[in-house]
């Protein structure tokens, strides 16, 4: 890297197509302000992006790793410095921008959805999120409005048209915690015009740049919660509506556009923006 200076660092920028700090993680991308090595502090100080961040990760994976059911689920915790999360692909990245808005005109419209929660996962993750996994699944499995699809049937194939199918039919999707915090369905439900119910306050620290306050379009409810369909029937109506107006617009903010169309609102602009007003207050 014969540009990379003091000077220059905060303008080079990593991307790693996962968390950011699983088990393969390089050294040099978790390099941070305690390093000893020079080579190292100057790493330190560019711009890592990644699914998930230092805010997001919990505090220990020690004794969940123990109770993990996925043997690749990760063991370290990230240590780098100027890490930032930026969401998943949504399952429209690589519509062009004409094709996302109608996408979000069709969502705007006010309708009657068939099923007031849904729920997709299969059987995988830290020790807690198992926990949490089982006791929504068995609830939502319980209850004729809501509806559950258990994605260990689905191994093997495609299960995006299933996911999504579900979302476009119910006011709330369950997104409790896997392997990590984060999960694809966090995005896509956004997309569905589904209101995103998280179960741990670090997925509310997830991708600031592209969704802001997570109170403006989700719910957090307790993962010891007994009765998840009541609890979401008390949201009062209004509250409902707010979220999914609120839901709009984060749209195109969560979708990659394709190569040759440019969208000044897309994920990737929207984080290209926030890289650039990082490396002009350095």
């Amino acid at each position: 890297l014969p540009h990379l200076n003091d000077d220059s660092a905060s303008r080079h920028i990593w991307l790693a197509p996962s968390v950011g700090w699983v088990n393969e993680t390089c050294d040099a991308f978790q390099a941070n302000s305690s390093s000893t090595s020079p080579a190292a502090l100057l790493l330190a100080k560019t711009i890592k992006l990644a699914l998930e961040d230092r805010e997001s990760a919990p505090p220990s994976l020690a004794a969940d790793r123990e109770l993990a059911v996925d043997e690749n689920a990760p063991m370290s915790m990230p240590w780098a410095d100027n890490l930032h999360s930026i969401p998943y692909p949504s399952v429209l990245s690589g519509f062009d921008a004409a094709r996302v808005a109608a996408w979000q005109a069709s969502t705007a419209v006010p309708t009657q959805r068939p099923y007031l929660v849904s729920g997709a996962w299969g059987a995988h993750g830290l020790g807690s999120a198992m926990d949490v996994r089982t006791s929504m699944e068995r609830q939502c499995l319980a209850s004729p409005a809501c509806s559950f699809i258990d994605l260990d049937d689905m191994r093997g194939r495609t299960n995006t048209e299933d996911v999504m199918e579900a979302g476009l039919v119910s006011t709330f999707c369950l997104e409790p915690p896997g392997d990590t915090p984060s999960r694809k369905g966090m995005v896509d439900s956004i997309v569905a015009g589904c209101i995103p119910v998280l179960f741990s306050p670090l997925q509310t620290k997830l991708w600031p740049w592209h969704i802001g306050d997570w109170r403006d379009v989700s719910v957090l409810a307790s993962p010891s919660c007994a009765d998840i369909v009541a609890f979401l029937s008390g949201i009062p109506h209004a509250e409902v509506e707010r979220m999914q107006q609120n839901l709009v617009p984060l749209v195109r903010r969560l979708t990659y556009s394709p190569l040759g169309y440019p969208d000044p609102d897309d994920a990737l602009e929207t984080t290209l923006r926030a890289v650039l007003a990082i490396a002009l207050a350095s």
